[in-house]
C-alpha cells in the first residue's frame, strides 16, 4: 500500500483534506468516491514506503475534449426541455459519461449545486474545462430563465467549432505528412547513401563537380556533428516555444500566421467564423454588445484579432457604431461591413451577424479547397528539387565515371 494525500469535496460541498492508503492513484480516487468524497487533487507522499518519487496530479487540469462538451451540452438541453430537475440531470450524466475525467468534473459540479451554488458558479470553478463564453452564457441563461435555449445555442456553437477544427486538421494533414516523409528521406540519404558514394568516388580519384563536393561535405558534417545539430534544433524549438507563450510573442506569431501565403486565409477565416458565431450567440442570449465583445474576444484563439476586437469594444463604448468599429479594425471586407450596417439600421442585427458567420464558414471552405489545389504543385516542386539535388550531386558524376570507364574499354 502507498499513502496519498488528497483534497476534495464532501457530499455537502465542503472542502476536505486528508490521507488515504491505496495501491495507486486510480485506486485512491475510487476509494475516496466510495467514501462520498469527490477528489480534486491527489499526491503521493514522499515518505511512502513504496514511493519512487513525488508523483502528483490535479484532476481538474486535464482538458476535456470538445466531443465530451458537445455531448454534455446536448444532453442538458434535452433534459431541461423535458423538465428534468438540474440535479437529476447531472446525476444521470456523470453516471453515463464515457470519459472518467469528465465524470469527476460533473460530480464536482453536482456537489457544488447541492451545497447551494448556482450552475454557472460551479462551472466557473472547473478551470479551463469550460470556455469563457460557455460559463458566461450559462450565467445569462440562469438570469433570464432561458437556460434550455442557451444550451441549444451552445450545442450549435460547439458543433461549428468542431467542424472548423476538423476542416483545418484535414487540410494540413496531407502536406505535413508528405513534407515529413521528404525530410526523413533526406536524412537517410544524407547519412547512409551519400557516404557510400563518397567512398566510391574516392577510390577512383574522380574530379567531382561543386554540387557533389557540397553534398559530401554536408553529409560529413551531419555525421560528425549530429549531436550539435540536434542541440541547435532543440534550443531553437524551446526558445521559440517559450517566446510564443509570452503575451508579446503570442501576439507576434498570431499576427504573422495570418499573413502566411495560402494558409493565412484559413487562420483568418476560421478565427472570424468563431467570432461571428460567438457574437451572434451572446447577442441572442441578451448579453449587452460591449460585454459580448469582451467575452467573444477571448474565444477567437488569436491574440492579434482579440486585440483588434477589444479596440473595437472601446470605440463602441466611446459612442461609435458597431459598423464603424468593425471598419476601423481592418479585419473585415466591405461586404461584411455593409451587412453589419444594414443589420443596425433594420434592427435585424442578430440575424445578419449569423449570416456573417455562414459567410466566413463558406470563405474558409473556399480557402481549404484552394489549399488543396495549391499544395500539390508546391509539393511536386519540393520533391523535384530534392531529386534534382541528388541527380546533380550523385548521379551525374556517377554517369560520367561509367562513360569514362566504357570509353577506356
Amino acid at each position: 500500500m502507498t499513502q496519498f494525500s488528497y483534497s476534495g469535496r464532501a457530499r455537502n460541498g465542503s472542502a476536505v483534506r486528508g490521507n488515504i492508503d491505496a495501491e495507486n492513484l486510480g485506486d485512491a480516487a475510487d476509494r475516496l468516491m466510495r467514501q462520498g468524497i469527490i477528489p480534486i487533487g491527489i499526491q503521493e507522499q514522499k515518505n511512502s514506503p513504496q514511493s519512487f518519487g513525488n508523483i502528483s496530479f490535479d484532476l481538474t487540469k486535464k482538458r476535456v475534449s470538445l466531443t465530451d462538451l458537445m455531448f454534455f451540452t446536448r444532453q442538458m438541453r434535452t433534459m431541461m426541455r423535458a423538465g428534468v430537475p438540474l440535479n437529476d440531470a447531472l446525476t444521470s450524466l456523470y453516471s453515463s459519461i464515457s470519459n472518467p475525467q469528465f465524470g469527476i468534473v460533473l460530480k464536482d459540479i453536482h456537489a457544488q449545486l447541492q451545497a447551494g451554488k448556482t450552475l454557472s458558479q460551479a462551472i466557473k470553478s472547473q478551470g479551463k474545462t469550460f470556455t469563457t463564453i460557455y460559463t458566461n452564457l450559462v450565467e445569462v441563461g440562469e438570469t433570464t430563465g432561458k437556460l434550455p435555449e442557451v444550451f441549444a445555442a451552445l450545442g450549435s456553437y460547439l458543433q461549428q467549432e468542431k467542424e472548423i477544427r476538423e476542416r483545418i486538421a484535414s487540410a494540413v494533414r496531407y502536406p505535413v505528412t508528405v513534407l515529413a516523409m521528404v525530410f526523413v528521406a533526406f536524412i537517410i540519404v544524407n547519412i547512409f547513401v551519400i557516404p557510400a558514394f563518397a567512398g566510391m568516388f574516392a577510390k577512383f580519384n574522380a574530379k567531382l563537380p561543386l554540387a557533389t563536393r557540397i553534398l559530401i561535405e554536408t553529409s560529413r558534417l551531419s555525421k560528425a556533428y549530429w549531436w550539435l545539430w540536434g542541440l541547435l534544433l532543440y534550443v531553437g524549438y524551446k526558445w521559440m516555444h517559450n517566446f510564443i507563450n509570452t503575451p508579446k510573442g503570442m501576439r507576434w506569431w498570431d499576427e504573422k500566421k495570418l499573413k502566411l501565403p495560402i494558409i493565412g486565409n484559413i487562420f483568418m477565416h476560421g478565427a472570424l467564423a468563431r467570432f461571428s458565431k460567438a457574437f451572434a450567440l451572446t447577442i441572442g442570449a441578451g448579453v449587452p454588445m460591449s460585454s459580448g465583445l469582451n467575452i467573444v474576444a477571448r474565444t477567437v484563439d488569436n491574440a492579434y484579432i482579440s486585440e483588434k476586437l477589444m479596440l473595437m469594444k472601446n470605440e463602441i463604448e466611446s459612442g461609435k457604431s458597431l459598423s464603424q468599429g468593425i471598419k476601423n479594425t481592418g479585419l473585415f471586407p466591405p461586404l461584411v461591413i455593409q451587412m453589419i450596417t444594414v443589420g443596425e439600421q433594420t434592427g435585424q442585427f442578430e440575424q445578419l451577424i449569423g449570416e456573417v458567420s455562414e459567410y466566413y464558414g463558406s470563405e474558409m471552405d473556399q480557402s481549404l479547397k484552394a489549399l488543396g489545389a495549391s499544395i500539390e504543385p508546391i509539393l511536386l516542386v519540393v520533391i523535384g528539387i530534392f531529386v534534382m539535388i541528388l541527380m546533380m550531386g550523385i548521379f551525374l558524376p556517377l554517369w560520367g565515371m561509367v562513360n569514362a570507364a566504357q570509353g577506356r574499354g
